[in-house]
């Protein structure tokens, strides 16, 4: 079932900010589209940030994944496989 609940969380908006401003600040040249949450731990929250890389065009977009703590400690990069319990699974 969908969940509105995430969608409207300030907690939830400050974290994608974050994540989003971190693949900023770590690739300038990318273009960097929206942030989503895939999870929401105990301690962290897990985000999907959506890019686009101007060297390298692929469709649909790839993302990367972001840990962003709730007491605010470091955002930490996830890796990004089919292994993962956050991979997006049916997209290309």
């Amino acid at each position: 079932m969908f969940s509105l609940r995430h969608f409207f969380d300030p907690n939830v908006k400050v974290a994608c900010q974050r994540a989003v401003q971190h693949v900023r600040e770590k690739h300038p040249d990318y273009f960097v589209g929206s942030a989503r949450l895939r999870a929401e731990e105990e301690a962290r929250y897990v985000i999907a940030v959506f890019y686009r890389d101007p060297a390298n065009p692929k469709i649909p977009d790839p993302y990367m994944l972001f840990t962003i703590p709730k007491n605010g400690g470091t955002v930490q990069e996830l890796e990004c496989t089919p292994q993962s319990p956050y991979w997006i699974r049916g997209r290309k």
